[in-house]
């Protein structure tokens, strides 16, 4: 699976993406982590070439069904490992660090609309990198701690955020995952050989299924 951590840099200056388990050109990847000052929120753009999930042309099509797992990396100024919003069971289901998580969540690419489901919707523009704006549309779904599938962990300290706005959209060459979450006290990785700490988005999108 693609395992991708997305903060910024210990002094935020830049973005900082962390790849696990991956082995292609890094450069096909399309992604931006900012602060807006404007909102007082976090903003994670991403976009992820089909390649990278073993999907090719022919599969990418209305339908095609992804899994995935989702955590909202917390970080504030006394601990930039304090916790995480997740969304999904990526370390099984009852393990510790993804509490009420019940299994892989479920994503379809659509061409319309299908209620009951996550859905990316189609579209025939890329969506902004600059930030989350209108180009984006609507959020997806709105993940909060009390939503299916979803929890809160704890790590050395607690939470500032117990909310996220996910986006999913798609088109013939990428598939565009965005997230805000409110955020007072934006702060960078600790370091740059641990790129999971910060405030951030870490997804694990998993290749394809049948």
């Amino acid at each position: 699976f693609a395992n991708l951590c997305m903060v910024r840099t210990p002094d935020k200056s830049e973005k900082y993406v962390n790849e696990y388990s991956l082995d292609y050109d890094e450069t096909i990847l399309k992604s931006n982590v900012i602060y807006n000052t404007d909102a007082n929120r976090l903003e994670v753009m991403l976009g992820i070439p089909y390649e990278i999930l073993g999907l090719d042309a022919s599969e990418v099509k209305d339908g095609a069904e992804l899994r995935f797992n989702m955590i909202r990396i917390s970080g504030t100024g006394r601990d930039t490992y304090a916790g995480w919003i997740n969304w999904g069971a990526q370390w099984g289901v009852g393990a510790d660090n993804n509490p009420g998580g019940v299994g892989q969540n479920l994503l379809v690419l659509k061409d319309d609309e299908v209620l009951g489901q996550i859905e990316a919707k189609k579209t025939s523009n890329a969506p902004s990198f600059d930030g989350i704006d209108k180009s984006w549309g609507e959020p997806t779904v709105h993940v909060t701690g009390d939503s299916y599938n979803a929890g809160i962990r704890n790590s050395n300290a607690v939470c500032e955020t117990d909310e996220m706005d996910t986006y999913f959209l798609w088109d013939a060459n990428y598939l565009y995952i965005g997230m805000t979450s409110p955020d007072t006290e934006f702060v960078g990785a600790k370091a740059l050989d641990e790129g999971w700490t910060g405030d951030g988005m870490q997804l694990w999108m998993l290749e394809k299924t049948g």
